[in-house]
């Protein structure tokens, strides 16, 4: 493109110095719209670094141990005799961090020894023999690991056995 011609005149016969600010005008667009681009693209690392933030704290890993399953069941009747007690969790148990104590009918505590049974050790079981019939609250507390610790209790009845 040849911006001035045999006289002194630029494209389309106007003067060179008219054609030279108008270059200069979009030169300066261009540049100015990169800034406010620029500028305005500025929030994005920071919104990055906050979304990352919050992904890594809702590791499921970080969540305390909740109580999925339980046998026997809250308010549940069950034999006399010897009772198998399981609490199924939904993460990995720390067995350290993991109690089971039973209270029966006299409201004597009972440590009971349970550790994780299953292979992928997010449930904990354990046989009891009950005799005395009445009601029976079992109390469990469990830590996962890399987590904190959560617990509860699962009250249930334990009746005689039928007589023969």
């Amino acid at each position: 493109m040849k911006l001035s011609g045999r006289d002194g005149a630029g494209i389309r016969g106007r003067p060179f110095f008219i054609l030279r600010g108008a270059i200069e005008h979009h030169l300066s667009v261009i540049f100015r719209r990169g800034r406010a681009m620029r500028n305005s693209f500025s929030f994005l690392p920071a919104c990055l670094a906050a979304v990352l933030l919050c992904a890594g704290l809702a590791r499921p890993a970080w969540a305390n141990p909740s109580l999925v399953h339980a046998t026997p069941a809250a308010r549940q009747s069950v034999g006399a005799g010897t009772v198998t007690i399981r609490l199924d969790f939904d993460s990995v148990l720390d067995p350290f961090h993991t109690r089971l104590v039973l209270l029966g009918p006299s409201g004597v505590p009972q440590l009971l020894l349970a550790s994780p049974k299953d292979d992928e050790q997010q449930a904990i079981s354990v046989d009891v023999p009950l005799s005395t019939p009445g009601a029976y609250v079992l109390q469990w507390r469990a830590g996962g690991k890399g987590s904190g610790v959560s617990h509860g209790s699962v009250p249930f009845d334990v009746v005689a056995a039928p007589q023969k």
